[in-house]
């Protein structure tokens, strides 16, 4: 079912890339830091440099918020949100450290757990 849903949501973000320039989409423009948002990575496009994200909509993700991805204590990545769905976003991958590949499970959060955590 996770692959399918990957598929889906890869389709239809790559339509909607054709005619949007990457640039219109900018952080939240509240003024205020973002809440903390916890997430699970379900999806990688390694060619597209997406990820699918487990949060949307319903836990007040827009577009323009960058998540920190990481496994376990190591630090993987960044990516921004580029499309949001109910219960899903996709993300444009906009940094991953050197020898690393973002993959499903990975977690992702909008700000980095305490040590305590």
């Amino acid at each position: 079912m996770a692959v399918s849903v990957a598929v889906v949501f890869a389709v239809r973000l790559l339509q909607d890339r054709g005619g949007i320039s990457l640039t219109l989409f900018s952080p939240p423009s509240s003024g205020l830091s973002a809440p903390r948002i916890d997430a699970v990575v379900k999806a990688v496009s390694h060619k597209d440099k997406i990820v699918l994200l487990s949060v949307g909509k319903d836990q007040k993700v827009e577009e323009g918020l960058e998540f920190t991805v990481y496994r376990g204590p190591e630090f993987i990545g960044k990516v921004r949100v580029i499309r949001v769905y109910p219960d899903l976003a996709g993300a444009e991958v906009i940094y991953t450290k050197e020898k690393a590949e973002m993959q499903a499970g990975d977690r992702a959060s909008t700000s980095l757990p305490s040590p305590r955590e």
